[in-house]
């Protein structure tokens, strides 16, 4: 639980600086792209995100999540894939960089 209190923080802080710079006052909603890396229990951020946003101009706004899946690209052959495990699946390299499934981005602030 203490890993999704942590990313629940660091959503409240990007929620608010984008409201901020939006000049909204208040947070109705708010959705957001977190990689599955990131990600364990969606339902306990949500439930950590609505914990420590009591107080701020977020307070009892809704948290949509989605989540992006784990893709890495392979620098020998150039393919891209979804990533099982730190081997590309058509040549077998292990020269692979990870691409998504690590970030957390607000897209949507309402």
């Amino acid at each position: 639980m203490h890993h999704e209190v942590g990313i629940a923080q660091d959503i409240l802080h990007k929620v608010l600086h984008e409201a901020q710079r939006s000049g909204l006052k208040k947070v109705r909603k708010a959705s957001v792209r977190i990689g599955e890396t990131l990600l364990a229990h969606p339902d306990e951020v949500k439930h950590s995100f609505s914990a420590v946003s009591q107080g701020t101009a977020a307070s009892g706004a809704e948290l949509e999540i989605a989540i992006s899946p784990l893709r890495a690209k392979c620098s020998s052959c150039g393919r891209d894939f979804e990533a099982e495990g730190m081997r590309c699946p058509f040549c077998k390299s292990g020269d692979v960089e990870m691409i998504s499934g690590r970030e957390l981005l607000v897209e949507t602030v309402e």
